[in-house]
């Protein structure tokens, strides 16, 4: 039906685009205000009409405002530019956490058909709990020692109980059938030839079935007939086994070629009686293990990129195949071409078998009703988006229903009846499996195994018309080609340069600050705005229309501030670094009587620079000051950061709450710039920090090209680290040393917010070794109190220890002492800025994978006494993390940071992991450091090659060697504390009182 298009006689306007209102208003207010003074209130009295005028000026404000907010926040380029309003994609996605979320994070990987997350074993214990994967090195507990072993018996002989280590996932994938190379989940290779006139086809395999044997090695070095050397070819009842050797014999590669037809045995071996042919056949073996370790080197950076915290991966393998072989006899119709229908057959059969998970776009996700809030669930894939339901039915089947394959054979065009339909899994051996022979309801399989439909282990017989018939020879085999075709075809369903999100909002560019005065809108009689008065008018008619000018300029400074204001409102919204949050506009030219001079009658001859800066040196503009303007931008900020349920409230509190505090951050200025650029910062970095806040250290990232800046090579930390120090206001958070300089020396430099700090060594008299010198110079540059300025020209700022000795110096000159002192508390800041960080171990990490040079003590420690045989003190390895941090700098040092760093760091953790932060001193971190860079860097490399079974074993014994350092340096780790101090009736109780537990007791 066709919409009727009016304008609605008793439309309601917004009161601030309600003339009628705004004026009745206004002369409500005059008449409370002046009615013993103001009694004519009719149109003709010129109070009424400038009312009137303003009244119509608020109006136009009133419409701008009303504007579509895509308007308002866009800018001159016709874009919203704004670093706090994120699309779907980014804001509505998260990094995976559930199992379906890992499948579609590996499934959305090209060459990747499907997944498995598994996390645990098929069997439950006595609790009905699922019982954890298995780790690499079996690890028991042992009481009667109070120790955990390698050892599965104590020193009494008695057996030991095996240490379940729990958050040990693995991944399971199936492969993308290549066209040429064929099926990339096993290590065998389908190759055919023609002997005329017959096509030859053979499965070759060799004598491994996992790409990361050894052996797979010597594919690079026998595939040209130049690098073979010997041949020894064998013939069994249905293979022909060749035995190729490198040209020095050194090294041996067996493989074995069976025909598909027994007859062919001998075609065979005469064909690979040539060096060239067998070469090829490497060749083609070598092309498939080079695709899919490529394959596997994409899979392990998407999971490690998205690994959970406490959680690790086992070794990753492809699925097991077993082949499914059917008999059954099909009807067709005497119109059907029948190797049409033959492929029809074998392609519906296979989709029963092996469903495939399709890809779509938001377009069809939308269509088929699902809102963007589900179709953003999840991780954020490349390929389209997936349905959580057909993930969850292409499960690894424990039954496969006959009835299922003949509902779907009877959908066919052509099929008239199904019959005798009988279901075979085959071993690796091309034996049937027995309990899974024949079935003709269903077969059974164990839930482990990838089913994959046989053409070549199946007999499917065409009837027309009760006469039963097969397909030629030559026929079956362009079949099977084409069959495998489609197959690839629909391995295929990745979408290509899909539209993953809705496009980004666009508004309309208004030049909301454009602002004519209202005394444009007086008439002509007035004199000013348009209306000119005659050169012949008296000299007081003239002063009258200037001072009415001044008097309506007070209206149009509010207004035209006001439609700037508006126009400024994107940047208020926005984390740009702004430095004021009210903008004043400034009239110079109105016309009318005297326009060019106007200006400098109204106003005095600063005003300008006191409504855009204000008068003292605290004004922002005349309009705020500093104070008011750190309220009001925290206020902005804080109304973005709570659409996203965050607050950094408690952090304001408590750096308050430290102020007051004599020790540690009191040495420190609580700057407002700082907590706004931390908000600042959090925001614009949102949807990282929130869809990664459960996430560990990607150990396997991609080296840095700068390792000047990132010295351990690595440079991004884990989600969680991410997240934690974003609300600890640490926005410096690279993965480096956190004691930057572990050796004496005698100048340094630190690169700071200040810019590059350069320090120098003093000589002392009585002199003092370069080492104790170097000691005190890391300790006092961290002690405000040591902090001295020479008081002669050029002033400098040194550092001096307890018995007045200049122990190192600031290598900067100062025009005056005032410059010096003011300097002072900002160099600190920034020192202790610059230092700020933390490591955040996690302790699955660190446990066994090799027994080389590995020993008990090696293990993490345990508690197995009476009053500690818990399964959190039994188990240090299953969703533990250890958080090491300076407990030296000014702020790391105080009670109160302490107590709100630890609340975040066990808030932000996942509820299931158990936390140990230690708050050590310098000379324990620089130890420690070195242990965690030596093991991290060992790690990087030695888990690929275990996982590839290529690491030697010295490779083994100097992986475990830095474990064992690090968990050293774990067991030997104490929190340091401040020292207190007793306090009497004159000094406040806050002032670094002694705590019980939080203090040390110092010196007497």
């Amino acid at each position: 039906m066709k919409p009727d298009n009016y304008i609605d006689r008793n439309r309601k306007l917004p009161a601030s685009q309600n003339y009628e209102l705004l004026r009745r208003a206004g002369q409500e207010y005059i008449e409370n205000l002046a009615h013993k003074i103001w009694t004519d209130y009719n149109a003709h009295d010129p109070g009424i009409t400038l009312l009137e005028v303003l009244s119509y000026a608020i109006t136009e404000l009133g419409y701008r405002t009303n504007f579509d907010i895509g308007d308002l926040l866009t800018g001159k380029e016709g874009i919203i530019k704004n670093k706090t309003f994120f699309t779907a994609a980014n804001i509505l996605t998260n990094a995976p956490l559930t199992e379906i979320d890992y499948r579609k994070l590996l499934i959305d990987i090209e060459g990747v058909n499907n997944a498995w997350f598994i996390y645990a074993k098929n069997e439950q214990d006595r609790f009905g709990y699922d019982i954890p994967l298995e780790n690499e090195i079996p690890v028991y507990i042992n009481p009667k020692e109070d120790k955990l072993s390698l050892s599965d018996k104590d020193k009494f002989g008695n057996p030991l109980k095996r240490l379940a280590i729990r958050g040990l996932n693995k991944i399971v994938v199936e492969l993308s059938e290549d066209i040429e190379l064929g099926g990339l989940n096993q290590v065998k290779l389908d190759f055919s030839w023609m002997d005329e006139p017959r096509f030859v086809a053979v499965e070759i395999s060799l004598e491994f079935d996992r790409w990361n044997d050894p052996k797979a090695g010597l594919l690079d070095l026998l595939n040209e007939p130049g690098e073979i050397g010997t041949l020894a070819i064998e013939t069994s009842e249905d293979a022909v086994k060749i035995k190729v050797k490198t040209t020095d014999n050194t090294e041996e590669l067996v493989l074995f070629i069976k025909p598909y037809e027994k007859k062919e045995l001998a075609l065979v071996r005469t064909y690979f009686e040539t060096k060239a042919h067998i070469s090829e056949i490497i060749d083609l073996l070598l092309q498939k293990k080079i695709k899919v370790d490529a394959l596997y080197l994409s899979i392990q950076n998407r999971l490690n990129q998205n690994r959970n915290l406490c959680e690790d991966w086992l070794c990753k393998s492809t699925i097991e195949e077993i082949e499914i072989g059917v008999c059954v006899d099909i009807e067709i119709e005497n119109s059907i071409d029948a190797e049409e229908v033959m492929a029809e057959i074998q392609q519906a059969i296979d989709l029963i078998i092996n469903p495939p998970i399709h890809f779509y776009t938001l377009n069809q996700m939308l269509d088929k009703g699902f809102k963007p809030r589900d179709i953003f669930k999840g991780p954020a894939l490349t390929h389209g988006f997936l349905i959580d339901e057909e993930i969850e039915k292409a499960q690894l089947p424990e039954c496969i229903h006959a009835s299922d394959i003949i509902a779907a054979l009877m959908d066919l065009d052509g099929v008239k009846a199904v019959s005798n339909l009988l279901l075979t899994a085959y071993n690796k051996a091309g034996k049937p499996i027995e309990g899974a022979k024949n079935e003709a309801w269903c077969l059974h399989l164990n839930g482990q195994q990838k089913p994959v439909f046989s053409y070549s282990k199946s007999k499917m017989l065409l009837f027309r018309d009760g006469i039963p018939f097969l397909l030629p020879e030559k026929g079956n085999f362009e079949l099977s080609q084409g069959v495998l075709y489609l197959k690839t075809q629909n391995n295929n369903l990745k979408l290509k340069n899909a539209e993953n999100d809705f496009p980004l909002p666009r508004g309309k560019y208004f030049q909301l600050n454009d602002y004519l005065s209202v005394q444009y809108e007086l008439p002509a009689a007035y004199g000013i705005g348009k209306g000119q008065l005659a050169e012949k008018a008296p000299a007081i008619r003239k002063a009258q229309a200037k001072q009415l000018k001044a008097y309506l300029q007070h209206f149009d400074q509010l207004l035209a501030d006001f439609f700037n204001q508006l126009y400024h409102a994107k940047d208020l919204l926005d984390t740009e670094n702004i430095d004021k949050t009210y903008f004043p506009q400034y009239l110079d030219k109105i016309d009318g009587i005297d326009a060019d001079l106007f200006s400098d009658e109204v106003y005095s001859s600063d005003f300008e620079n006191i409504l855009l800066n204000g008068e003292k040196n605290t004004d922002r503009s005349l309009y705020e000051n500093d104070h008011l303007f750190y309220n009001r931008r925290n206020r902005f900020l804080d109304h973005l950061l709570a659409r996203f349920g965050t607050s950094f409230n408690d952090y304001v509190f408590m750096m308050h709450k430290m102020q007051q505090n004599a020790r540690g951050i009191a040495e420190l200025t609580f700057q407002e710039d700082d907590l706004i650029n931390d908000k600042q910062i959090f925001l614009e970095k949102y949807p990282k920090l929130s869809s990664e806040r459960g996430l560990g250290i990607n150990y396997l990232q991609n080296q840095s090209a700068t390792p000047a800046i990132h010295k351990w090579g690595l440079t991004e930390r884990s989600g969680y680290a991410e997240r934690t120090a974003a609300l600890l206001g640490i926005n410096r958070f690279l993965l480096n040393n956190i004691v930057p300089f572990t050796s004496p020396k005698n100048n340094w430099h630190y690169d700071t917010a200040l810019g590059r700090l350069d320090f120098s060594l003093l000589e002392t008299n009585p002199p003092l070794s370069k080492n104790i010198r170097w000691e005190l110079a890391q300790k006092l540059i961290n002690d405000i109190g040591a902090y001295r300025i020479d008081e002669a020209s050029p002033f400098n700022i040194s550092f001096v220890n307890d018995d007045g000795l200049k122990i190192a110096r600031l290598d900067r000159d100062f025009d005056g002492l005032n410059e010096a002192r003011e300097f002072i508390p900002m160099l600190f800041q920034a020192i202790n800025i610059h230092l700020e960080n933390f490591y955040c171990i996690e302790h699955v990490l660190l446990r066994p994978l090799e027994t080389e040079g590995f020993a008990d003590k090696d293990l993490l420690g345990v508690c197995l006494n009476d009053d500690c045989f818990s399964e959190a003190s039994t188990d240090p390895y299953s969703f533990k993390i250890t958080v090491v941090l300076p407990g030296w700098l000014a702020r790391f040092r105080n009670i109160y940071f302490r107590r709100y760093a630890e609340k975040i760091f066990r808030k932000e953790a996942p509820a299931h992991v158990l936390i140990k932060i230690c708050w050590i001193g310098r000379e324990e971190m620089i130890e420690f450091q070195k242990a965690y860079k030596n093991w991290i860097r060992a790690y990087r490399s030695f888990k690929p090659a275990y996982c590839k079974n290529t690491s030697a074993d010295a490779e083994k014994e100097e992986y475990n060697n830095t474990l064992a350092n690090l968990v050293s340096q774990l067991k030997a780790l104490n929190t340091i504390y401040d020292e207190g101090t007793l306090y009497d009736c004159k000094e406040s109780e806050t002032d670094n009182p002694i705590i019980l537990g939080n203090s040390a007791l110092g010196t007497l």
